[in-house]
């Protein structure tokens, strides 16, 4: 791969350590996000489904974290 030439991508075990720091509940994550429900959260957490776009600003907010926070570069 090209120096300079990385995607990024979710760090999800920031974003459980982060969540379960602040004692933010599974199930009011997937309320903030509208989900059914919190195994529908989790299922995203463990990398099982996808986070999508427009969910990373509001998980942002919800655990007071940057988008430098959450995200990581494809080789780390």
């Amino acid at each position: 791969m090209e120096e300079g030439n990385f995607m990024k991508k979710l760090n999800l075990e920031r974003i459980k350590h982060a969540r379960e720091v602040q004692d933010i509940t599974l199930q009011k994550m997937a309320d903030s996000l509208n989900l059914a429900g919190r195994a529908s959260y989790m299922l995203k957490e463990q990398g099982k489904r996808r986070f999508y776009a427009n969910e990373v600003p509001i998980i942002c907010e919800m655990l007071n974290l940057t988008f430098d926070d959450v995200y990581t570069e494809d080789d780390e």
